[in-house]
């Protein structure tokens, strides 16, 4: 018997199957992902947000007579490093999200769960522009500063007046009180910086920023300071954390989201860059400063904290977003290969004994073999100073042998 081939859906078939499909992506509960979970972090199933969340009204002309096929007319690439913060008991995102047009803008996703049913609005994000010749925007960073005000820093890339440099970077700075309305304050003086991010706090009556420069010297992070953002006069600037050889940091050291303040000090998750035989791997990694000189750091420990799934090529993981909640909890929002936001939930008390208790980086190879023979011979120590654990392993070893 000859099958007919199934007849072809009609635009409202084709609409309906794509608004249920997108339902139920909404609805999705995410649970904790035990097989992935560590002593430090607790994992969670799936993403928190991708491309799939952007309203199907930002992709499709959803008019039947002039785009009867339902072809989608803007697509989206991406929906990467979202700034992260907590109000009024509902979690906020600001998403870069890339169209395939080449251009990013910003958009927001908010939900009642730090971890799962987050939606876009219905519009994206529409912030003033400047006078310049704005192209694109690099991410935002969200701080709830003291002042009252929330400050987003992110990166705009503009025309550049000399015809020889072609486009020039600048980071530029928005504030709210309520995340509905958003008011667009003048442009850095910071040349070419990228991934600033401002510390929640006064540092002596000035505004605080974390930035890093891309030259080819010192790719680390610095800390420069202003007393007003209305019109930033930047007076000094400092290297806090340098890119060191042979290490995470080896060609970069990078802000990541803005600092969390804990009893210890300021708790930063940074981004450090190597170089592997398949590239440049991006990991991020943790670092304290002093609680009440946040220009000196206290403590590094070795290593990276969040790294990307060894599958992921190009490895790469990035964070713009932390949020702590008020029960202790704290939640780290970053993007493998700028393509899926995944969140991992910890506590202060969990993170500060990883800081403490985690050995600094090695200066080489001595130093490394050094602290994993310490760290072995201390459990091996354990294991032989328990005569009841040995018997018991002796017993187990024997009445195998004897089968």
């Amino acid at each position: 018997m000859k099958m007919r081939p199934p007849l072809p859906l009609s635009f409202a078939g084709k609409l309906a199957m794509l608004n249920m499909a997108q339902h139920k992506l909404f609805k999705r509960r995410n649970r904790r992902d035990i097989l992935h979970s560590t002593g430090l972090f607790d994992a969670f199933e799936f993403p928190v947000i991708t491309r799939d969340h952007v309203p199907l009204s930002w992709r499709y002309d959803m008019n039947a007579k002039t785009n009867p096929d339902l072809i989608e007319r803007i697509g989206i690439d991406a929906v990467a490093n979202p700034a992260a913060i907590e109000l009024h008991g509902r979690i906020y995102l600001v998403c870069r999200v890339d169209g395939t047009n080449r251009k990013s803008f910003f958009a927001i996703a908010e939900s009642r769960s730090p971890t799962e049913g987050f939606r876009f609005r219905d519009l994206p994000l529409a912030i003033p522009e400047s006078d310049e010749s704005d192209i694109t925007v690099g991410d935002m960073r969200l701080t709830a500063h003291e002042d009252g005000w929330i400050y987003g820093l992110f990166t705009i890339i503009m025309k550049s007046d000399l015809a020889s440099a072609g486009i020039t970077t600048k980071c530029a700075v928005v504030r709210t009180r309520d995340m509905l309305v958003w008011e667009r304050l003048p442009n850095l003086p910071l040349e070419r910086a990228s991934g600033v991010s401002l510390h929640p706090e006064l540092i002596n009556g000035e505004y605080a920023l974390y930035f890093h420069l891309p030259d080819e010297i010192n790719k680390g992070i610095g800390i420069a300071t202003t007393e007003t953002l209305v019109h930033a006069d930047i007076q000094s600037t400092r290297i806090i954390e340098s890119r060191q050889e042979y290490t995470l940091k080896a060609l970069a050291a990078r802000v990541g989201a803005p600092p969390v303040k804990t009893s210890q000090g300021w708790l930063h998750i940074a981004q450090g860059v190597s170089s592997t035989t398949l590239g440049p791997r991006h990991v991020l990694y943790a670092f304290l400063t002093d609680l009440y000189e946040p220009d000196s750091v206290v403590r590094s420990p070795g290593g990276h904290l969040i790294a990307a799934a060894p599958t992921t090529i190009p490895s790469m993981a990035s964070c713009t977003g932390v949020i702590r909640r008020r029960t202790g909890d704290v939640f780290i929002y970053y993007t493998e290969a700028e393509q899926h936001t995944h969140v991992v939930r910890t506590t202060i008390p969990r993170l500060l004994d990883y800081i403490n208790s985690t050995p600094t980086e090695p200066a080489g190879l001595s130093d490394a073999l050094r602290q994993r023979m310490q760290l072995a011979a201390g459990n091996l120590s354990l294991r032989s100073g328990n005569p009841a654990r040995r018997r018991r392993i002796f017993s187990r070893r024997n009445r195998f042998e004897n089968r």
